[in-house]
């Protein structure tokens, strides 16, 4: 098997020394970068730390390495793998009526250089392209890619290989949490934001001491400030999801007020974002496909919608102009 040095080198069509030169200055090559929290458009902005293009094309083919090189993920876990999303992150919970919710605190700065090494490189093996056998890496290769994908210690925020590498971190954590709860329980995990659900009364604070103790035992704790618990009578919302008394899902009343009043804005007026009401279009057709439906239909005659044959044509043009 050829160093990974070597086929981190050939993948990204760089010299090899290039690459044994990137550890000893991987944090230099990140900057600041603010942006919005979710892709409904709504939320708080947060600051992330953005790799380097070049650091980043590294980045994303350890991202891939760790896919190709491990065994698919457990439905729970419910973000970043293929075929894993919120809605399906929001099925798992959605015909239950007691929901808990609960946040990992700082959790890709929780995974540390050693968690990476310990809990996912050091046990990894990679498959000969030559010849098809699986082999342990060493400890070189080993170093080297954890070095590549850690800033300042441990997982940053914005590398392209974070999230892939902490849910592997994360599986031990998983399935610990998953035999301590009761029977009935259901468990998922989008990348930080747990989510316990069951249709008995859950006892919110004997659950979140279960949890919060496995989490301090591999290293990691929870935001108490974001916990939450919620039965039929309460919005029970997953990872921006509202879960329906039906079992079905919704974006929620407010959100499709404001969608429908920015809509009017942009395609009567031409006031407001295109980008920002397609991406909650597109957040709604993902969620509540047939209140999408509803709505574009709604709006495909007023203003620029009627000019341009439908409202994502509109908002497609209205978005190239601003």
């Amino acid at each position: 098997m050829i160093p990974v040095s070597t086929a981190i080198a050939r993948g990204v069509g760089v010299s090899t020394d290039y690459v044994l030169g990137l550890p000893e200055r991987v944090d230099s090559l990140y900057r600041s970068r603010i942006i919005a929290k979710d892709r409904s458009g709504q939320g708080k902005a947060r600051v992330i730390s953005v790799p380097d293009p070049s650091l980043q094309l590294v980045q994303e083919w350890i991202a891939d390495f760790v896919r190709e090189n491990t065994s698919e993920l457990p439905p729970y876990v419910a973000a970043y793998e293929t075929g894993r999303s919120i809605v399906q992150n929001a099925l798992i919970h959605a015909s239950h009526r007691h929901l808990l919710t609960l946040d990992i605190h700082h959790f890709f700065p929780s995974c540390t250089r050693e968690m990476v090494v310990v809990k996912v490189f050091s046990g990894m093996s990679a498959r000969d392209g030559e010849t098809g056998q699986r082999h342990q890496l060493g400890a070189d290769d080993v170093d080297l890619l954890a070095s590549l994908s850690c800033y300042k210690g441990a997982l940053a925020v914005g590398s392209p290989c974070s999230p892939f590498i902490a849910n592997r971190i994360m599986l031990p954590v998983d399935g610990e949490i998953i035999a301590a709860l009761p029977d009935g329980y259901a468990y998922s995990r989008y990348s930080d934001d747990i989510s316990i659900s069951s249709d008995s009364r859950i006892n919110t604070g004997l659950i979140t001491q279960i949890v919060e103790k496995i989490l301090s035992d591999h290293g990691f704790s929870l935001n108490r400030s974001k916990t939450h618990c919620r039965g039929t009578g309460n919005a029970r919302r997953v990872t921006g999801v509202f879960l329906t008394s039906d079992g079905s899902l919704s974006i929620g009343r407010d959100r499709k007020k404001e969608l429908c009043r920015q809509l009017y804005a942009l395609l009567k007026k031409q006031e407001g974002s295109p980008s920002r009401v397609l991406g909650m279009l597109f957040f709604c057709k993902q969620v509540e496909p047939e209140y999408f439906n509803t709505l574009v239909a709604k709006y495909a005659t007023y203003g620029l919608a009627n000019d341009y044959g439908g409202v994502i044509p509109a908002l497609q043009a209205l978005r190239r102009k601003m």
